[in-house]
């Protein structure tokens, strides 16, 4: 019963809020007309009869707007905007019985701010400063040393989500320092061969000789302040020399002479089974003949014959005129000489 009485209710009121619509109605309307033999009968014929009536309608009414294509924003951050097309529909209420439509679009185009949000921010480097330097590897002769540059990402600061700086905020290079030369302290070559400062003091019979040998400080040489050599550049020693027995070259008791044939003016004396190395004055040659040391002028004028100043069987070692003749034959034959009688002995 209860619910019967609330229907009853929600009619009443839903009649009285609904409008009252015209529209064109029809009805049958009786007539009559004459019919029958001659027309002298009346017969009733039906029409139809347009008029206007009213009935019970709802006017159409706008739903609220509905976002149909939402557009892309023209900027991803900082405040942009979009192109929003909205609908909405003539549903609330719909129109019925005649009512009237909703007046007015049904569609429209709106431009909304968007991404009103701040922009990321992303971090960027400073410039590299020299922040240490570290000692030279070495004090010359070229180092390197150790460079250490700093950044900092502030330049901007990373705000608003935006990205910290990629990469190092430390850089550390080399570079080359204390490139002047090292001092570079002298060292010794090695000791040349032993040299004979001269000729053994005797031609046999046992005899001595002194000899030197240098050395030079350039292995290395001494440079850009380095020390020089310690020690001596020269050696000298006594070695013995000729000590094969003279033999019949020098008989035992007897005071003889044999012939220098590498210095004119040098020759031997034999003492005690030793030839012993003697030198003439200056300015004098030895003469093998006179077994005595005469100036060369002397020596000359007795050996020079005339018209035969080129005499085979004489050294003229000491004449000019002569050497080129005699100087060479004399000399083989001194020396083939003394060959054989070495052998000899």
């Amino acid at each position: 019963m209860q619910s019967l009485v609330a229907l009853l209710l929600l009619g009443i009121v839903g009649l009285a809020s609904a409008a009252q619509c015209p529209k064109s109605c029809t009805r049958q309307e009786r007539y009559y007309t004459r019919c029958g033999m001659f027309g002298w009968g009346r017969c009733a014929r039906y029409r139809s009869v347009s008029y206007t009536c009213y009935r019970y309608c709802q006017h159409g009414g706008w739903s609220e707007y509905l976002v149909k294509e939402d557009g892309a924003c023209n900027l991803p951050c900082g405040g942009g905007t979009k192109t929003v097309k909205s609908e909405r529909t003539c549903t609330n209420p719909t129109p019925y019985n005649g009512g009237n439509s909703c007046s007015g679009q049904g569609a429209k185009t709106e431009q909304k701010p968007c991404n009103t949000h701040e922009c990321p921010i992303d971090g960027g480097w400073t410039q590299f400063e020299l922040e240490t330097v570290d000692q030279c590897s070495k004090t010359c002769g070229g180092g390197t040393e150790r460079l250490t540059f700093q950044r900092a990402c502030t330049d901007p600061t990373p705000q608003f989500g935006g990205r910290a700086c990629q990469g190092d905020a430390t850089q550390i290079t080399t570079r080359a320092c204390n490139t002047n030369p090292c001092p570079i302290n002298g060292g010794w070559s090695e000791f040349t061969l032993w040299e004979d400062y001269d000729e053994c003091s005797a031609g046999c019979g046992g005899g001595n000789k002194k000899q030197y040998r240098t050395r030079t400080c350039t292995n290395p040489a001494p440079a850009f302040g380095g020390n020089d050599c310690d020690g001596v550049d020269k050696e000298n020693q006594t070695v013995e020399c000729n000590q094969e027995v003279c033999g019949d070259k020098c008989p035992e008791g007897q005071t003889t002479y044999i012939q220098n044939t590498n210095n004119a003016s040098r020759y031997y004396q034999c003492d005690n089974g030793v030839a012993r190395l003697k030198a003439c004055a200056e300015n004098t040659r030895w003469d093998q003949d006179s077994t005595a040391c005469v100036h060369s002028e002397d020596q000359q004028a007795a050996v020079l014959h005339s018209g035969d100043e080129c005499d085979a069987s004489i050294l003229y070692n000491f004449h000019p005129d002569c050497a080129n003749f005699i100087m060479f034959p004399i000399l083989f034959y001194h020396i083939l000489s003394y060959v054989l009688t070495s052998q000899l002995i």
